[in-house]
């Protein structure tokens, strides 16, 4: 987020994850707030355990829908931070 505020990009976050996408359920995220964070832990942005895919019959309908919500929501890029490898 700094590099970004350097560069002059507008952050947002995504609250709840893909719950949060699907539902246009957003937040600015301000560098005089957050400029500390990585020194903190746990989420500011919650999380969900939302799979936009379950229970769809057309994948390939349900990722234009997604991808058209990039519009909607005002985004350029999607950077996804976090989560658990296994």
């Amino acid at each position: 987020m700094l590099k970004a505020y350097d560069a002059g990009v507008e952050c947002v976050g995504i609250l709840k994850g893909w719950k949060g996408f699907l539902d246009n359920d957003t937040i600015p995220l301000n560098i005089a707030e957050h400029d500390d964070l990585h020194t903190v832990g746990g989420t500011i942005l919650y999380t969900s355990r939302t799979n936009p895919f379950k229970g769809i019959t057309s994948k390939e309908e349900r990722a234009k829908e997604l991808a058209g919500k990039f519009n909607e929501l005002g985004i350029d890029a999607l950077i996804a931070i976090g989560g658990v490898l296994k």
